[in-house]
Order: C-alpha cells, then sequence, then structure tokens
C-alpha cells in the first residue's frame, strides 16, 4: 500500500503538537487566618514556571531490523519506524496517524490487529508518552466505554473492524467528539433537561491565565460534590489542576484523572474533551451546568465537568451501576456523591471523610471540632463539608445552610469560632446569606445541619 511508504502528512488532520504553556497558574489564598474573601479580593498572578518534557532517547533495542522485528505488518513495521526515527518517539499525533493508515485499505486485518496490541505493550520502548499510550490503548484494547458512540453500538476493535469503526474509536478517544447525551430523563427531582452544544472560544485558564474559586458556579446540574472537590483541591493544590489538563491544540484536550477507590487512589488515567460545551434548555432559558466564559473564568470548571461525565462512562469512579451494567456517557449519571471520593481523583492522592455516621469507605473518625479543621486547613489539607437532608431546595431558615449539598470550607477560627464556606452555587443569595458564594457562619450552627467532612 503506497500509503505505507511515508507518514501522513501531520497538517491533513491536525495541527502541530501543543506549545508548552510557560504562564504559571497560581491559586491565592490565605488559609492560616480567618481571612474575609468578600472585601478581600483573590489577586490573579502568574508564578510557576511549567518545565518541558525532556527530550528522551532512542530504545536500547532499536536496532535497525528492530521493527520489522516486532510489528507483523510490513507497512505498520515501516511506518513506526519513520515516526520514531524522526524525533526519537511516538507522539500523539503520529499515534493518530498511524491509526488513520491502518484505515486507508477499509478494514483491520489480523497482523494489522495484533501490531496494534504491540503497540501498547512497547509503548514505553517507543516513548509514547503516558496520556498517549492510555488513549491508545482504549482504541484498540477492551474498554466499557466503548459500548456507544453518540448513543449509537460501537465495541471494542477486532480483527475484521471497519476503517468507520476504527474512527470512531479515534474520534471518541483522542479528539473527545462523543458527547454526552443530549436528553437527560425526567427523574424525581427534575424535568426532562435537554442540551445543545456550543464551541466555546475562551482560553482554559482565562484571558489572565489564572484561576479562582469564584470561577466555581454549579448551575442546573446536581454535583455540588464534584465542583466543591474541584474548588478545594483548586485552592490548596493549584499544580494538581494546572497539570490535568494539556492543550492539544486543535481544540481539544487531554485530561488526566486518577482512578479511585473509597477515597483510595488508583492509577493515572486520561480522557480528551473538546470545546463543544453544554447549554441547558429550561423553559424559555438557556441555563449552562458548570459556568464558563470567554473572558476570565474561562472553561477549566466546565471542561473538568464534562472529563467527570466520560470518566464515569468507563466506571472509573464510584458512580451508580445500570442495570445492564453500563454507566450511560450523560452528565445526569454524574449527579449526587461525595467529595471525598473525587479528591482523589483530581489530585492523585488519597482522601477520607469525618463524621459521627459510618456510611463506608475510608471513615478517618468522628465529626472535626473546629480547631482540628482549622489545624488541617493550615496543613494545606483540602476540605469539604457535607450537609444533612433530602432535597437541596431546603434551606435552614435559623443558619441559611442549604440543605443535601456539599459546601467548600475555605477557612476556620477557633478564636471567634466561626467559619467561611464557598457554596458552589456561586451565587448571592438573601434567603442563604451567602455573598458571591461566601458564608460566615458560627461552628455551632453549621454542625448541627452537617453530617460529614471530606478531606483529601
Amino acid at each position: 500500500m503506497s500509503i505505507w511508504n511515508q507518514l501522513i502528512d501531520r497538517s491533513n488532520d491536525l495541527q502541530s503538537n501543543a506549545k508548552n504553556n510557560t504562564n504559571a497558574i497560581q491559586f491565592h489564598s490565605n488559609l492560616t487566618t480567618l481571612t474575609d474573601p468578600i472585601s478581600a479580593s483573590v489577586q490573579r498572578s502568574s508564578a510557576v514556571t511549567i518545565q518541558p518534557t525532556p527530550q528522551q532517547s532512542a530504545p536500547v533495542a532499536a536496532v535497525s531490523d528492530w521493527f520489522s522485528q516486532t510489528f507483523q505488518d510490513g507497512g505498520v513495521a515501516s511506518f513506526v519506524r519513520q515516526a520514531y526515527t524522526q524525533d526519537g518517539g511516538l507522539d500523539r499525533v503520529d499515534v493518530i496517524n498511524l491509526f488513520r493508515a491502518i484505515e486507508s485499505d477499509g478494514s483491520v486485518n489480523s497482523g494489522e490487529y495484533q501490531d496494534c496490541q504491540t503497540l501498547i505493550q512497547d509503548a514505553t520502548a517507543l516513548k509514547m508518552p503516558d496520556a498517549v499510550a492510555v488513549l491508545a490503548a482504549k482504541v484498540v484494547g477492551h474498554n466499557i466505554a466503548n459500548t456507544l458512540f453518540q448513543g449509537t453500538a460501537l465495541g471494542d476493535l477486532k480483527v475484521g473492524s471497519t476503517a468507520a469503526q476504527l474512527e470512531m474509536l479515534v474520534d471518541k478517544w483522542f479528539f473527545g467528539s462523543d458527547h454526552p447525551a443530549t436528553v437527560i430523563p425526567a427523574d424525581s427531582t427534575h424535568a426532562e433537561r435537554d442540551l445543545s452544544y456550543q464551541w466555546a472560544t475562551g482560553a482554559l485558564f482565562g484571558t489572565d491565565n489564572t484561576f479562582n474559586l469564584s470561577d466555581i458556579r454549579q448551575g442546573d446540574l446536581g454535583d455540588c460534590y464534584f465542583l466543591a472537590a474541584l474548588g478545594t483541591t483548586a485552592l490548596h493544590n493549584p499544580t494538581a489542576i494546572q497539570n490535568m489538563f494539556t492543550d492539544n491544540g486543535d481544540g481539544t484536550f487531554t485530561v488526566r484523572l486518577f482512578t479511585e477507590k473509597d477515597g483510595v487512589v488508583g492509577k493515572a488515567d486520561y480522557v480528551t474533551v473538546d470545546r463543544y460545551l453544554p447549554t441547558v434548555s429550561k423553559g424559555s432559558l438557556q441555563q449552562r451546568f458548570a459556568y464558563y466564559d470567554n473572558q476570565t473564568v474561562g472553561i477549566w470548571v466546565a471542561l473538568a465537568e464534562k472529563a467527570y461525565v466520560q470518566f464515569a462512562e468507563e466506571q472509573m469512579s464510584q458512580r451508580p451501576v445500570a442495570p445492564n451494567g453500563y454507566v450511560y456517557n450523560s452528565y445526569g449519571s454524574i449527579e449526587g456523591g461525595l467529595a471525598y471520593q473525587v479528591m482523589p481523583v483530581l489530585s492523585g492522592r488519597n482522601a477520607t471523610y469525618y463524621s459521627d455516621q459510618n456510611f463506608g469507605g475510608s471513615r478517618s473518625g468522628n465529626f472535626l471540632p473546629l480547631d482540628q479543621i482549622a489545624l488541617k486547613l493550615s496543613n494545606g489539607w483540602a476540605m469539604t463539608i457535607g450537609t444533612n437532608g433530602t432535597s437541596d431546595s431546603t434551606v435552614d431558615s435559623s443558619t441559611g445552610i442549604t440543605m443535601n449539598h456539599e459546601y467548600i470550607i475555605y477557612s476556620a477560627d477557633p478564636a471567634t469560632g466561626t467559619l467561611w464556606l464557598y457554596n458552589p452555587w456561586g451565587d448571592t443569595s438573601v434567603r442563604t446569606g451567602d455573598v458571591n458564594g461566601y458564608k460566615l457562619i458560627a461552628y455551632r450552627d453549621l454542625a448541627k445541619d452537617a453530617f460529614e467532612i471530606g478531606i483529601g
């Protein structure tokens, strides 16, 4: 096949590799003392330089005939040899172009299929970045999320798979084009919600390349626990958020997440999301889920929310599984949860919870007193607090606390017996007493409405 005689022109499908972003991101806060977040604005600036990935040397086994000895199909061997020798490794563009070349004869033969498996087995020798190797493994191996693509049957790659099927697998994992379902069925708390997607042109972390806690604004999706975990991780571990995202330079972002079970972190995993973000039809109004804009907020929160939906489809997070064993690719699949189970997914470090109730998992003790909350915050721990109740439409009129909800603990002061909280709704409300999401509350009032504290 002539297609194997030269590398496919990279400009046909993708822009060149995204440049390293040397602008740093810092999340500013004062956590050792009680800071009024309303009057003391959180500044945005740049600080830590992102270092480029060092050049890696060729594999020891890379002799002149290593590729032909390793790969069964001569065309695959030639392609991989040329791609590798060009710059000392296989990057995202190389792997995508390899799959496109395999598609050129209309189907996947047995040699090409076996070589796809070999590609993953030898990913380290071929100097494939971890994210590329993981995504390629999802294209060529078994993954529960391969069940469907845009709501229709897809399936894992196999001998005899058509070029169209392989291309859909590439689109799903490397381009994020398998968007969550556009209809969320009605349930006991919501009427049916219909989604449409629009292209977001905003910068990842906004026009000033920084992020703030006030970027977290929940919208019409019951994932307060996820956004609380995202916000508190950004507050205490901004590097983890910064390192989550890789801008591929073609309208897509590779997002790093970690597998998790009961607060215990597992291996790094990756999904791809594109700039198509949801708008939710709600009567005559258009209401987004996680807020995003083309200005200072940027699109990082909405991208993280969308990536977590895809992560749930893979059953890498503790989400309820449908009777048929499949978690549908739907924003509805991530409604309801606990923040301590999300913190490891974002940060890559273990998390736990403190509560007088034991509901399984990695409980570390009873509900914390205020001085312990303040101490753990001063030691750099990310913390959230969950409230009692069955509906977030209920507010305790005596405290202004929203029930069945998760807040970020921003700061705590044992001297005054108070805490500052941040509500993922991010709004100002007379009913709750929140001002731009922040709320000052006495510990004794909060403790009567809350049941667990997440920490990670």
